[in-house]
């Protein structure tokens, strides 16, 4: 077997290698522990004969090779012989180990090669014009239920990690990305609003408290009494200011985040065991990246579309009472996707649908992950985390819930702060429109 990512295609090709087999494990994972991130190495392997393509006829109309992961600074595509089949799955990054077939092929590029065919094809045009959002969530909290519905008014919707396709859909007007990366995706979020200020956005989240219990007995299903109860003890004989250094997830993106629970002011190594205190850092990343990023953009005085962005709280999201006027209202905001009153029956159909119907996401241990000290713990963290981080979120129910601004369908939402200019940023407000002035005139 051969580390097919290795090699470097060269500048416009590809190198093509055969799959010899594949890890179908329905789990983000796969069968090995641990959560999603692992790279597509670890699902799939190839033998060691290879031949070298031209970039171009991989990615072609009509070619049966369909974008699978992105490992450093390489490309991996895989050959499907049914695409259908494979935009059905509830979850594409299983859903493809699923479908391809043993002994189809695997073609690798550089990202230099991508970059130069895509800006050679003007396919940044979509994003360019507006015609993408993007929505960024903490995970476990309803935006695959958004992917559907985005699907059901015929979007171009890739809800996975790292993962999107190369138009299968060359007629669709509208795409949108929901790239689920740890920090909630500040760090894309801040590229691309920069980049692409015609695009819009969103964030979704949810207690706590959920995601963490959600995560872990989905993660950790596989987990008995006696390594639960190992675990605890190798974690409590660890000294408590050194616990969450040991956690291997750090650093954080959310620096704030890791040192508060390294002071010990969000007390993370308090948690039952490291597998809890990794779900505390991975939920706290999520939300507070994001938190700081728009505040950061708000500081700035800047009208981008993460300042314009809307924030959907799951509980509103999914609530009968609510539901629709959310939907609408985030599919509005998004980029309108509304032409007809069928439009809208046709969004909301899809909570009648379990999103993730016949994926291991729908199945996860009985046994909860979290203790009841680890959800007491959780409420108090949500709750002092204002205090703490000075971020406008408002914890409720006792930390059990939260709000954060701009939350749909929600009412006494906190607000981010706004901050007077200074009078540096006046005087180059004041440039900027006297030279758009001039040159308007001339």
């Amino acid at each position: 077997m051969t580390d097919f990512t290795r090699d470097n295609p060269g500048l416009g090709k590809a190198l093509v290698y055969t799959l010899e087999s594949v890890d179908r494990t329905d789990h983000p994972a796969g069968a090995g522990p641990g959560g999603p991130g692992k790279p597509c190495t670890a699902f799939l392997k190839c033998g060691e004969s290879r031949r070298q393509c031209k970039f171009a006829d991989v990615v072609k109309e009509g070619s049966p090779f369909v974008m699978y992961a992105t490992e450093k600074d390489k490309l991996v595509f895989l050959e499907f012989d049914d695409k259908p089949s494979l935009w059905r799955e509830p979850f594409l990054d299983r859903g493809a180990r699923k479908l391809v077939k043993e002994g189809s092929r695997v073609a690798v590029c550089s990202f230099e090669t991508a970059k130069a065919w895509i800006e050679e094809h003007n396919k940044y045009d979509v994003l360019l014009e507006g015609r993408v959002c993007f929505v960024f969530n903490c995970g476990r909290c309803g935006s695959t239920l958004l992917h559907k519905a985005l699907e059901a008014l015929d979007v171009q919707s890739s809800s996975e990690p790292h993962w999107f396709h190369l138009s299968p859909n060359p007629d669709a007007k509208r795409f949108s990305l929901n790239p689920k990366n740890i920090n909630g995706g500040a760090f894309l979020a801040d590229i691309v609003a920069v980049d692409f200020p015609k695009s819009t956005m969103c964030f979704m989240y949810r207690s706590a408290e959920k995601v963490m219990d959600s995560f872990g007995r989905l993660l950790c299903a596989g987990d008995d009494a006696a390594t639960v109860e190992a675990e605890r003890a190798d974690w409590r004989s660890t000294p408590a200011l050194m616990r969450v250094a040991t956690l291997p997830m750090l650093p954080l993106y959310a620096t704030a985040v890791e040192d508060a629970a390294t002071a010990g002011s969000l007390p993370f190594g308090e948690a039952s065991r490291a597998k809890v205190a990794m779900e505390f850092c991975k939920w706290f990343d999520a939300v507070v990246s994001w938190l700081t990023l728009v505040q950061r953009r708000h500081d700035e005085q800047l009208d981008d579309p993460v300042t314009r962005a809307v924030a959907i709280r799951y509980d509103d999201f999914v609530a009968k009472e609510s539901r629709e006027d959310v939907l609408v209202a985030a599919l509005r905001h998004l980029g309108g996707f509304f032409e007809t009153d069928g439009d809208v029956a046709k969004a909301v159909a899809v909570f009648d649908v379990d999103s993730q119907a016949g994926s291991a996401m729908t199945r996860h241990s009985a046994a909860p992950f979290l203790t009841d000290a680890d959800r007491t713990l959780a409420r108090r963290c949500v709750a002092d985390a204002a205090k703490v981080l000075k971020l406008p979120l408002k914890a409720l129910d006792g930390g059990a819930n939260l709000l954060l601004p701009n939350s749909l369908g929600a009412t006494d939402c906190p607000t981010y702060k706004t901050v007077e200019p200074t009078a540096f940023q006046k005087f180059q407000k004041k440039v900027g429109a006297f030279e758009e002035n001039n040159c308007a005139q001339s």
